[in-house]
């Protein structure tokens, strides 16, 4: 218990610490990230806030070689909410292997009526393409669609920069080309909608799960 508030790296607050140098990966600032779960609960808890389907637009993009976990996560969320894989639009790669970006736009745009969110990675596990996010993006807000991002791959891989990729939310793990153990969530419209700071002794896991339980953040 005392390893919690004593020593050179309290448990309290060595999240502080890590984001501290989390955030120059990232491109985004401390208040955005959250140290929280393993990235398959973090799926689960973005789409829970974010993924709203109603009765005109209930349908999410994803590609059609998405990381087995994140498939998963996307069907479990449709049957919560009683639909099933015919509200799923998928994109598969071209005969490079690569995914082709104006196709994901084209079906952005074709299907913006009935869109209700678009996941994507940051770069392709498979081929280890990277993803234009930003021009994915563009036309996500452009419709009012939620854009998630699983950066599991990308983080520490190449350079991100999440405010200019303007995501609603990005979820990623850390053994990977971070080197070390744990998992990492990040939130970005969250953030905006609640509009307060966190300060250094709060527990930003406890607040931020508090506020994913808030029904007036969840109407927003």
């Amino acid at each position: 218990v005392e390893n919690h508030f004593s020593g050179d790296y309290p448990w309290m607050n060595i999240q502080n610490k890590i984001k501290e140098k989390l955030k120059l990966f990232l491109g985004c600032s401390e208040n955005e990230i959250a140290i929280m779960n393993s990235l398959t609960v973090n799926l689960h808890l973005m789409m829970v806030s974010f993924y709203k389907p109603s009765k005109t637009r209930n349908k999410i993009l994803i590609e059609e070689n998405a990381f087995s976990s994140d498939r998963y996560v996307v069907n479990s969320q449709l049957k919560y909410h009683g639909l099933d894989e015919s509200n799923l639009i998928t994109v598969s790669p071209e005969k490079d292997h690569l995914i082709d970006e104006d196709k994901i736009i084209s079906k952005i745009n074709s299907n913006k009526e009935t869109l209700s969110l678009v996941l994507i990675p940051g770069i392709q596990y498979y081929s280890g393409q990277v993803i234009n996010i930003s021009k994915i993006s563009k036309v996500c807000r452009d419709n009012d669609i939620i854009l998630g991002l699983d950066l599991a791959h990308m983080v520490g891989n190449v350079d991100i920069d999440l405010n200019s990729h303007d995501a609603d939310f990005a979820t990623w793990c850390s053994y990977k080309y971070l080197n070390s153990g744990g998992f990492i969530g990040y939130i970005s419209a969250l953030k905006k909608l609640v509009n307060d700071d966190i300060n250094n002794n709060e527990d930003d896991q406890f607040y931020y799960q508090l506020k994913y339980l808030e029904n007036s953040i969840h109407i927003k």
